[in-house]
């Protein structure tokens, strides 16, 4: 099983053992309720370590329901904004709705873990991005991002300052033991498809928050990102 890190946190742009078999993107619409990377991490394609949060009501243990259990225009979790899947590489129709926030430094070493077992249906915006472990951010870039989830879908809009092409994924999701799992159904790239997104998330007020770890060796040496997202009323 293959697993890949996003670039920018949901997102920045993972998925997990025990899903259930996986449609291709295309046609169909989910709706979000729109009350209350990049994948989660830094710049560049997914490797191994990333994910992205997801709030869809799903306990830790639930598996991912496959795409052949919801019929086109099915997945409707509320009265809201409509996301209709399409074909890669667009992949879908999420709009924007965030500002660009760029990184902060902490010295300090990540917070203990706030236990999560669900995420709302519903749309949610990065509204802070820290880098732990050090005096430095890892990321001097800024990024808008937007991410949407249904009870098993997660649709992930991000847009770096000053690059004009956005990324855009759409996963299939879980909750298990405080670690969102994901799947990449849809990308812009083909070989994206099929990867596992794995990462700790944390329950925080009206939202929740997505931890990527920075591997040895790489731009931030071995230090975490924290990526806090907050759901739209």
């Amino acid at each position: 099983m293959t697993y890949l890190r996003f670039a920018r946190a949901l997102l920045c742009p993972s998925l997990v053992m025990g899903l259930v078999a996986v449609a291709a993107c295309g046609g169909s619409s989910a709706t979000i309720g729109t009350s209350g990377e990049r994948i989660d991490s830094g710049p560049g394609m997914p490797n191994s370590d990333a994910s992205t949060a997801t709030d869809g009501g799903v306990s830790p243990d639930a598996s991912v329901a496959s795409d052949s259990s919801f019929p086109d225009g099915a997945m409707t979790v509320d009265a809201g904004v409509v996301v209709n899947e399409l074909p890669a590489p667009d992949c879908h129709d999420l709009v924007q709705h965030a500002d660009l926030v760029g990184h902060v430094a902490n010295p300090s070493a990540p917070p203990a873990q706030v236990a999560i077992t669900t995420i709302a249906p519903g749309t949610y915006i990065l509204t802070k991005a820290t880098d732990y472990d050090g005096n430095s951010v890892i990321d001097t870039t800024s990024s808008r991002t937007t991410v949407a989830f249904t009870p098993t879908h997660q649709y992930y809009l991000s847009e770096t300052n000053g690059v004009a092409t956005p990324q855009v994924f759409t996963l299939e999701w879980q909750i298990t033991s405080n670690r969102l799992i994901r799947k990449i159904i849809c990308a812009q790239s083909p070989g994206a498809v099929g990867g596992m997104v794995d990462y700790r998330i944390d329950a925080a007020p009206n939202g929740f928050i997505i931890y990527v770890p920075s591997p040895p060796g790489g731009m931030g040496g071995s230090r975490t990102q924290a990526f806090r997202y907050t759901r739209l009323p």
